[in-house]
């Protein structure tokens, strides 16, 4: 009876752990790789603050404004990717973001005491379109791969980053669900995300080494 009790608990301790080095070899053997991302999306927040109230005083000054409600605002990311464990990644992205406006300038009716011109805000007409200085952010994230073997990875993730504008401090980067399908090395990627980088949604294309 001792001798059938002793099997059973050497059984006991020794099946799970057989089982799970059989599971750890059935899994593919982890390597280090590295990918570079290029995306764009809806831009991040702080670029709501452009055009600047600097810019647009100097717009007045001339006789013209800024329509901020037609403002276009291109996004571009390059991003280096490090897998440095099964489920885990660090990223490094340089953002680049523009502010494209339209301009109206309006009619001169006179002069003030000073001999500046009077500009009559009922007299506007379109003069173009203008661009603003480009707004550079530099973002580190790290990635928590849920399931780094699939065919379509799922992953989430934090971090922090720096928008290079006057007044601003850094922000933190949240990725709560994206997505990641595609071959061997190329792959695609969808993000929902807010931080420096974009906000509601960053996707694009990477490249695996």
């Amino acid at each position: 009876m001792r001798a059938r009790l002793l099997a059973a608990a050497l059984l006991l301790t020794v099946a799970p752990a057989a089982f799970s080095q059989e599971e750890e070899a059935a899994l593919p053997a982890f390597r280090k790789s590295y990918s570079i991302e290029l995306g764009t999306g809806l831009p991040p927040l702080h670029m709501s603050l452009m055009p600047s109230r600097a810019v647009k005083d100097a717009y007045a000054q001339k006789g013209q404004s800024v329509s901020s409600g037609q403002t276009f605002y291109p996004v571009i990311s390059l991003t280096g990717t490090v897998r440095t464990s099964r489920k885990s990644e660090h990223t490094l992205t340089a953002g680049l973001s523009w502010c494209f406006h339209p301009v109206t300038r309006y009619g001169v009716f006179g002069t003030d005491p000073d001999g500046k011109p009077r500009y009559d805000l009922s007299d506007g007409s379109p003069a173009g379109w203008e661009h603003s200085s480009p707004v550079f952010t530099l973002t580190w994230h790290w990635r928590h791969l849920w399931n780094p073997d699939g065919k379509v990875v799922a992953y989430s993730g934090v971090g922090a980053g720096f928008p290079f504008m006057d007044g601003l401090f850094p922000l933190p980067s949240v990725t709560p669900i994206a997505i990641r399908f595609g071959g061997t090395h190329l792959y695609g990627f969808a993000e929902c995300t807010l931080g420096p980088v974009a906000s509601i949604l960053h996707a694009g294309l990477g490249w695996k080494f």
